[in-house]
């Protein structure tokens, strides 16, 4: 299953609040280095795997909570942009 809370996405990494991912597989989708990745970056985030030109690395075995990860971030860019009129990222 996908990870389903976005707890906080602040200037430095997103946060799971909770997750129903197997155990290895998710210590390894928390790894910092995925998170990292999001630093300096502006939506719309993409998985190189997706589309060549992608913004962001995947994780062996983890697409699927790959790509929930940067849904749940991209809908939280979005609902800032609403919010709070935009912002550079």
């Amino acid at each position: 299953m996908t990870p389903r809370h976005l707890t906080r996405c602040d200037t430095k990494t997103p946060t799971m609040a909770s997750h129903q991912e197997t155990l290895g597989l998710w210590a390894k989708q928390a790894d910092q280095e995925f998170r990292s990745q999001f630093r300096g970056k502006s939506s719309p985030f993409t998985l190189k795997r997706d589309n060549p030109e992608g913004n962001l690395d995947g994780v062996a075995s983890a697409t699927i909570t790959c790509r929930a990860i940067i849904g749940a971030v991209e809908e939280a860019v979005k609902i800032f942009k609403k919010e709070w009129g935009g912002g550079s990222r």
